[in-house]
């Protein structure tokens, strides 16, 4: 095969505060995914850069067109944590910019170099909509084609996007074949550089765990699976938080109560509310509050006569969430329940309505301005684990009332997916869901991803349509992260052909539309 890419040199001359100048040379070079501006219907005519960061009231941006090499960003002040994004457009009849073809997005960028420095900045850019894999931006700058995976095979694992714009993968396991390896060990996802490196050891294996990224950028690890000295498996009673500032892993912190396959999920005000899961050989109806102002876990309200566990958690006030679907003892739940969080050992659950099918392994995300939350897949027959699961194509809505949570109702039950997904990844981009791989009905991980786009709850105008590009990898149980860009980072999960569960390790990125 002739590996087809594009070697393209901007030189930009970035005016900065103090009348000092700053040479930005982007280097586009694509030959892991071949995405070439003048082909493959990206027939691009107009490329334009934009600068964001906090310290900026405003994005700053230029374009350049066809033929041009340089342009000139004027009065932009010196900023260490500058978010670069660089699109490919389309010419209109008239030959100004239209519609983004091709795209990506790249932070944190010191723009901060003395005056007449240059620096040299590696992207490489996807076809919006579709996916596209990780790469080794440096290699690609040198025209070779290496694409990027994670240093394990992961699946059971966890990824968060920390304040820096890299994501923390930890945990999981390598499943092949009859043999299933279990992870301490952490890697980074760099967007500046493409590569997955790796990270601290959490000083213990875990898979099956939740991590929530606090309100000061630290990331509570808790619960999971893990495996005794004389190859146990168990369910933790231990969490850690991991701390970007230092690198390091501080615990064992101990739980109110071993669980796993639980959700953990972030209040308002900063607390953790961790609810349901499994214990070692049970499923549970406890809750416990993680404090990150003192590290500690506490009882929270019980979820009695409920158990639940494989369920899907959404806050829906600063201190409510809501608990929906998932597993009991050995059947699939219909059931929603609210739980107001207050102090240790208070607050309360209210039943919500049932749902229209009963699912566990679902996905569900609250639609901002709507006042519903999306309930979407899962498999509504109990499985004897994840990966023997059916997905379903099953849709439906809880519409909240927000005065009174316990009065919320279910609504367009009869809506379906483009194919049925159990233990999918979801994400939010800009005007949409992204649910993306999954089991089908036939138990079968998918390669497709769909767009859940919703105009009004009550009439159900709700419109799903597959992504332009799939997935390059079929995969179920993946991670789905948002980037600081907004484009999605894919990681981990497992494949199944021909029924033989395999872990994987290629990351992949979806290009959101600009």
């Amino acid at each position: 095969m002739i590996m087809r890419q594009i070697v393209l040199w901007m030189g930009l001359a970035l005016s900065l505060g103090c009348s000092k100048t700053l040479q930005l040379n982007l280097i586009i070079n694509d030959p892991c995914n071949q995405v070439v501006l003048g082909s493959q219907g990206v027939n691009a005519q107009h490329l334009e850069l934009s600068v964001s960061s906090p310290e900026l009231s405003e994005p700053e941006g230029t374009i350049w067109s066809q033929g041009d090499r340089q342009g000139e960003l004027q009065g932009l002040s010196p900023v260490s944590d500058a978010v670069v994004s660089v699109s490919a457009r389309a010419a209109n009849a008239a030959g100004d910019p239209a519609e983004t073809l091709a795209a990506t997005t790249v932070g944190l960028v010191d723009l901060t170099a003395g005056d007449g420095d240059v620096t040299n900045l590696n992207v490489v850019l996807g076809r919006v909509g579709w996916f596209m894999n990780t790469t080794d931006a440096d290699a690609a700058s040198n025209g070779n084609a290496v694409c990027t995976g994670l240093g394990a095979k992961r699946r059971g694992h966890s990824a968060s996007l920390l304040p820096d714009g890299r994501v923390l993968v930890a945990g999981g396991s390598s499943v092949a074949t009859d043999k299933e390896t279990f992870w301490e060990t952490t890697e980074f996802y760099e967007p500046e550089t493409g590569l997955f490196v790796r990270g601290p050891s959490m000083a213990m294996v875990r898979k099956d765990h939740t991590a929530t990224v606090l309100l000061d950028g630290r990331v509570l690890l808790a619960g999971g699976l893990g495996i005794l000295n004389e190859g146990t498996v168990t369910t933790l009673r231990v969490g850690v938080v991991y701390d970007p500032a230092t690198d390091t892993f501080s615990g064992p912190l101990r739980m109110d109560q071993s669980r796993a396959h639980h959700t953990a999920t972030l209040l308002a005000d900063g607390r953790v509310l961790l609810a349901g899961g499994t214990g070692d050989s049970n499923v549970l109806a406890s809750t416990e509050i993680f404090d990150p102002t003192t590290q500690t876990f506490c009882a929270g309200p019980s979820l009695e006569p409920q158990l639940r566990a494989y369920h899907a958690a959404v806050r829906v006030g600063g201190q409510q969430v809501a608990l929906i679907g998932g597993r009991g003892t050995g059947q699939v739940l219909s059931s929603v329940q609210f739980v107001t969080v207050a102090g240790c050992g208070a607050g309360s659950v209210t039943a919500g309505p049932s749902l229209t099918k009963a699912r566990s392994h679902l996905s569900a995300a609250l639609i901002p301005g709507r006042n519903a939350v999306a309930v979407l897949g899962g498999f509504e027959a109990a499985a004897t684990s994840t990966e023997n699961g059916k997905g379903s194509d099953a849709v439906e809505f809880i519409k909240l009332n927000t005065q009174t949570l316990g009065s919320s109702t279910t609504v367009c039950g009869t809506l379906r997916l483009r194919n049925p997904r159990g233990v999918a990844a979801l994400a939010p981009v800009p005007g949409a869901l992204l649910i993306l791989g999954g089991l089908n009905a036939q138990g079968e991980a998918l390669g497709s991803a769909e767009l859940l786009r919703v105009g009004d709850v009550d009439s159900c105008d709700v419109g799903f349509e597959l992504t332009a590009g799939p997935l390059t990898k079929a995969r179920a149980q993946a991670e789905a992260t948002v980037l600081l860009g907004g484009d999605i980072l894919v990681t981990g999960g497992f494949e199944n052909p021909n029924g033989v569960i395999s872990s994987l390790s290629p990351g992949e990125i979806f290009i959101r539309d600009r």
